[in-house]
């Protein structure tokens, strides 16, 4: 009999907050959460540049973006 191990993946839900309002729920690895969170905000055009960003806090795995929106 051959024996193996294997890393398991782990994945958590993330919500997540723009302005108090809820933005996204999403399933994601626990790494890298504010590169994630960032894109998003980029991606859906709630931000423009990492400035708009005024302030982001993670509290239990929920990340809590304050964004500036002109």
């Amino acid at each position: 009999m051959i024996s193996s191990s294997h890393d398991v993946v782990i994945e958590v839900p993330l919500s997540v907050f723009v302005n108090g309002r809820h933005a996204l729920t999403a399933i994601i690895s626990p790494v890298m959460l504010e590169e994630f969170i960032t894109g998003f905000l980029y991606t859906e055009r709630i931000i423009r540049k990492l400035e708009d960003i005024d302030s982001l806090r993670i509290e239990k795995r929920i990340l809590l973006p304050l964004v500036q929106v002109f």
